[in-house]
Order: C-alpha cells, then sequence, then structure tokens
C-alpha cells in the first residue's frame, strides 16, 4: 500500500501544475500559428453584387438542372436480349443433376451435380466439371455443359412418382425439393 506523505504530495501537485503550463503553454503556440502575420485579424466580408437587391435574387434555372441527369438519363432505354434457347444433345458423362437453384441474374444459380457413388457438390456458371466440362448454363429443368467446344444437356434427374422433372409447382411433402427459385427482388411483401 503507497504511503501519502507532504513531501509526496506537494510533488505530485508540482508535476500536475508543471504539467498543466506546459498543455497550456503548446495550446498557446498553436493558436499562434492561425494568426496572421500582419497582427491584424480580419473578417471576411461577403461579396455583393451590386445590381441585385436583396428582394430580387436570381431565378434558379430548373430547366437546365434537370438536363443534367444526376441519376442517369431516363430518357434511354435498354432493349432486353431476347434469348434464344441452345438444343443441345444429352450429354454421355456419368453426372446426375440432383437440383438447380435458379436465380435472377443467373450468373448467381446453382447447380447441384453428383458422380454416381461420389457426394453431390455443387456449381456455380463457369465452374470445372468432372469429365472435362464446364457449366455453361441454368434451365428450368437442365442444364447445359460445354465439353470440348461443343454444348451438352444434362436433365434433371425424374423423380419415380413423376412423369416431369419436379420444380416448385410439383412439389409434394413427402419428396425433397429438387429446385427452387431465388428471387433477389427488394420489394418487401
Amino acid at each position: 500500500m503507497p504511503q501519502y506523505s507532504a513531501g509526496n504530495i506537494t510533488h505530485n501537485r508540482l508535476i500536475t501544475v508543471a504539467s498543466a503550463v506546459a498543455f497550456g503553454f503548446a495550446c498557446f503556440q498553436l493558436a499562434v500559428q492561425f494568426i496572421p502575420e500582419s497582427g491584424a485579424v480580419t473578417t471576411p466580408t461577403p461579396a455583393v453584387n451590386s445590381s441585385a437587391s436583396p428582394d430580387k435574387l436570381p431565378t434558379p434555372n430548373y430547366d437546365e438542372l434537370a438536363n443534367w441527369n444526376l441519376f442517369g438519363n431516363p430518357k434511354v432505354k435498354t432493349k432486353a436480349k431476347k434469348v434464344v434457347p441452345i438444343v443441345a444433345p444429352e450429354t454421355r458423362l456419368k453426372l446426375e443433376l440432383q437440383g438447380i437453384v435458379y436465380s435472377n441474374p443467373p450468373a448467381d444459380g446453382i447447380a447441384i451435380i453428383s458422380e454416381p457413388g461420389k457426394p453431390q457438390k455443387t456449381y456455380h456458371l463457369g465452374d470445372a466439371l468432372p469429365g472435362n466440362a464446364t457449366l455453361y448454363a441454368l434451365e428450368q429443368d437442365h442444364v447445359i455443359l460445354q465439353r470440348n467446344g461443343r454444348h451438352e444437356t444434362l436433365t434433371l434427374r425424374k423423380s419415380p412418382d413423376m412423369q416431369t422433372p419436379m420444380n416448385e409447382t410439383t412439389v409434394q411433402s413427402d419428396l425433397p425439393v429438387q429446385r427452387m427459385q431465388v428471387s433477389t427482388d427488394k420489394k418487401i411483401i
């Protein structure tokens, strides 16, 4: 436990006073740097247009401001590209399409693909697949692969109870979901 004596307290007060004086001197030196060298303190005066009276201020030109297109040009309309479906033969690769997570934009979509006897993996557009193929496009019930410069189709496997591939409108409660639509729409419902 520290012992307090009259000499100790006097010494601490002396250090505190010296620190306060040094801090005050540093603040004074800083303030002196902002004073003009002439010594006279001047205040800026606003520029006054002698031709305009305070009652008659110039009217802003809102048409000119609107032509600046601060948020883009609303008159320019982009034409939607017509998507032509790719017709390609079924692939001969030993791959099974387990599911498709379709997204808008399609680049965010995922294909769930497996090889026989191996666990399924997820693939994005442009990813390399087994068999020297690349995932090229996602469709509702199939994906398009690109292999050796040619397109091939890998179709979503059919449920044994159904004649069509399962999707969000044909899912039954006792069957796993094979495909789902992911929306990036920012609307709040």
